[in-house]
């Protein structure tokens, strides 16, 4: 009986990302897929952690104007709506901030650091490099 409860605790212990898929990850944000949701942790401008739960759709629809913004720089900022929560984007001086808006509440808000284009390619586990043989 000791034997086993020292194995499931190990395991718990060596082992506490079972069922979770990391996408991406850089200094300060990681993306993961867990039980049929998307996470996006990020360190905020305060020096905390915040998570950002997506649907596949709405983690689709982040990509697309996360890389918009980057390529139309005229257009300096986007809010979108998710199910749960806002989402500010702003892009300045070669970064976009990620915003999230709690429960679409503006005054409960966790801004990210700003993460330039090489940065969200590596969080989204794409890659700019070119595979030559």
């Amino acid at each position: 009986m000791y034997k086993i409860l020292v194995s499931v605790i190990l395991c718990g212990f060596f082992y506490p990302t079972q069922g979770q898929n990391i996408i991406g990850s850089t200094e300060g944000a990681e993306l993961s897929y867990i039980e049929e949701e998307y996470e996006l942790i990020y360190k905020t401008r305060e020096n905390d952690l915040a998570s950002l739960y997506m649907q596949e759709e709405e983690l689709k629809v982040l990509k697309s104007y996360i890389f918009r913004l980057f390529k139309e720089k005229e257009e300096n900022d986007v809010l979108l709506q998710f199910l749960n929560d806002s989402v500010w984007l702003v892009y300045k001086d070669n970064t976009i901030t990620l915003t999230r808006w709690v429960g679409h509440d503006s005054d409960n808000r966790q801004t990210s650091l700003g993460f330039s284009q090489t940065h969200y390619l590596k969080i989204f586990g794409l890659s700019r490099d070119k595979k030559t043989f």
